[in-house]
């Protein structure tokens, strides 16, 4: 790239991930003769699980055992969404029965160009913040698409939100992609400097980068009319549930990938944590689940506590924190996919729901 009249070497940061495993399979859409079938058949499975719900909810409080196990499994299996009215009666019964405390205890549920910011975001980063396309001269080629389509999605949201009266929400969704390039940019000058940070500079930072917050933010910017700029404001301030999601994906990765880094990057909140208690990374990988565990629990208090929003938009963070558990539960699965997470896939996306 040319800054002024001297010509600057760009050196972009890599690392080496695989080649897609999937090719072109997701690419096209080919309707199944048993489609009909299947879903005749889950709307069948959908009432006889509604049914269970309120039955069990209704019976003596020895039952409830069996009612947290039924919610389990229709979480795990991920269909709760079809339930969401019967699972917050339910919960909300079982809390008015126990109290927060056995909550506390025996409850534990379990896009492309964000990845692209993260990796380049001390070029990008002034560029953003200024948020127009004047700024396309001063990034380098490789950047110009990127940046382009930045302008261009949130351009086509605010057109059809205009129509709506709801352009506050374009307004949140660039403030929160602002503020998520300003702290990519802290993050580039650590690594420049060589600097490691306390724990405590670092999850200011890291909590923001980790970009949940920001793809919360985003989940919300075409929802329904329970979607208010209230509901913007509570996710900007990072709320207990949302500062919980975060905190999760941060220690989650940083446990699972800490002796994968290939390249420059900012140290790890192992590193970090290492460095200012001076122990070991066993020791704080001890520490950090024990965060993870506790993050959790937040997750389940707000989960039955009134809070900022109603319950159908509690699930963007509450969802997010269970792909952690998905992902980096056992190893690396985001960057190094194995057999299990391409079943999972499959299991999802790809084979028939009923056979």
């Amino acid at each position: 790239m040319l800054l002024g009249s001297v010509a600057v070497q760009v050196i972009r940061s890599t690392v080496n991930f695989h080649r897609s495993i999937w090719g072109d399979q997701f690419l096209t859409y080919n309707e199944r003769e048993d489609q009909a079938w299947e879903e005749e058949q889950a709307k069948e499975l959908k009432e006889k699980v509604r049914k269970e719900l309120v039955i069990i909810t209704l019976t003596k409080p020895m039952q409830h055992v069996k009612l947290m196990e039924l919610i389990d499994a229709v979480q795990r299996l991920g269909v709760a969404y079809h339930f969401e009215v019967e699972i917050e009666e339910s919960l909300n019964n079982i809390y008015v029965t126990y109290g927060d405390q056995w909550i506390d205890d025996n409850l534990q549920n379990t896009s492309l160009w964000f990845r692209i910011l993260r990796q380049h975001g001390f070029n990008v980063s002034s560029a953003v913040q200024r948020w127009s396309t004047s700024c396309l001269d001063m990034l380098p080629e490789y950047m110009k698409f990127i940046y382009q389509e930045l302008l261009d999605v949130h351009k086509e949201a605010e057109e059809l939100l205009e129509k709506k009266g709801m352009t506050y929400r374009s307004y949140y969704s660039k403030e929160m992609v602002k503020e998520y390039t300003r702290n990519l940019l802290m993050e580039a000058k650590w690594v420049k400097e060589g600097y490691i940070p306390t724990i405590e500079e670092h999850m200011s930072v890291t909590l923001v980068t980790c970009a949940y917050a920001m793809i919360i933010a985003k989940c919300y910017v075409h929802g329904h009319d329970s979607v208010t700029e209230d509901t913007f404001k509570w996710v900007s301030t990072y709320p207990p549930l949302v500062k919980a999601s975060c905190l999760i994906l941060r220690l989650m990765d940083d446990i699972a990938t800490h002796k994968e880094q290939e390249r420059n990057h900012v140290a790890s909140s192992i590193e970090c944590y290492m460095k200012q208690y001076g122990v070991s990374e066993e020791e704080t990988r001890e520490v950090f689940s024990k965060q993870v565990e506790d993050g959790w629990k937040v997750i389940n208090r707000e989960s039955l506590r009134p809070t900022g929003v109603s319950r159908p938009l509690l699930m963007p963070p509450i969802n997010l924190a269970r792909v952690c558990d998905v992902l980096y539960k056992i190893g690396d699965n985001y960057n190094h996919v194995g057999k299990e997470m391409i079943n999972r896939i499959k299991s999802l996306l790809v084979n028939p729901m009923i056979e």
